[in-house]
């Protein structure tokens, strides 16, 4: 789902990414450049925060296969609880 959103936005974030570049490149002044930085991260932490709306229409039912990992793990090669509780 996270994937999808971000796919959805990708140009807009693309567009921000530029417009930051040219910031860095042209901008003399700190404030503008930090403008940019922040409206750039804004736009991708907008992308890959999920909420109960991006779980509607096609993805309404992924909900059901997701699950999270417990903070003992990790990555996905060191989590005993994989081998434990999955395998």
């Amino acid at each position: 789902m996270r994937m999808n959103k971000f796919q959805k936005v990708r140009d807009e974030i693309e567009e921000r990414l530029e417009k930051l570049q040219e910031k860095i490149e042209t901008e003399e002044n700190s404030d503008a450049i930090v403008a940019a930085i922040a409206e750039y991260q804004a736009k991708l932490e907008e992308a890959l925060k999920l909420t109960r709306a991006d779980f509607e229409g096609e993805g309404a039912e992924d909900f059901k296969f997701g699950f999270k990992m417990p903070h003992s793990c990790v990555n996905e090669t060191n989590c005993t609880w994989i081998c434990d509780k999955m395998v």
